[in-house]
């Protein structure tokens, strides 16, 4: 197994980027580094994995995007948290509470964040017209639309 040969690389790449065994995402940050090097591997099957500056600078790289991603979904995340709580809003929009249970847990399952701004827009609005929900979501029509659009077919995916 040729990816066993990298192991002291990832090793110090991820030493380099300052995530040590004792960190919780450890593991996942080495699994992205031997993906990384398959996909070096399956280009050039001769690839040297000792003093490998070439590749060690790739590594680097790849753990640096994937920090800045979960960064990204985390603050994502905690947005949305603070931008929607059910259990204060349940008894005010005139919903039945087992729907809106429903439709909460329903909205913890959308994977983008734009899916979950539009499913909230529409429980807390659910009479507005396309121009008020852009100017409150600070986007325009067309990107609504196409959000909206995804959200149906996200929907749609789940029920079969």
């Amino acid at each position: 197994m040729r990816i066993m040969e990298f192991e002291r690389l990832i090793g110090g790449v991820l030493k380099a980027r300052h995530i040590y065994p004792h960190s919780v995402d450890y593991e996942d940050y080495r699994q992205i580094c031997r993906l990384r090097i398959f996909e070096e591997l399956k280009k050039d099957p001769q690839l040297a994995s000792e003093n490998n500056s070439y590749l060690f600078r790739i590594l680097c790289n790849v753990i640096c995007d994937y920090g800045r991603k979960q960064q990204r979904i985390d603050r994502l995340n905690v947005k949305l948290q603070s931008f929607w709580n059910p259990s204060e809003q349940i008894n005010t929009m005139g919903i039945d509470r087992e729907l809106m249970i429903t439709l909460w847990q329903l909205w913890k399952e959308l994977p983008l964040g734009h899916q979950k701004n539009i499913l909230h827009d529409w429980l807390i609005y659910p009479d507005a017209k396309i121009t008020e929900r852009c100017q409150r979501l600070k986007i325009s029509a067309s990107t609504f639309t196409r959000h909206q659009r995804d959200l149906f077919q996200w929907l749609q995916w789940t029920q079969k």
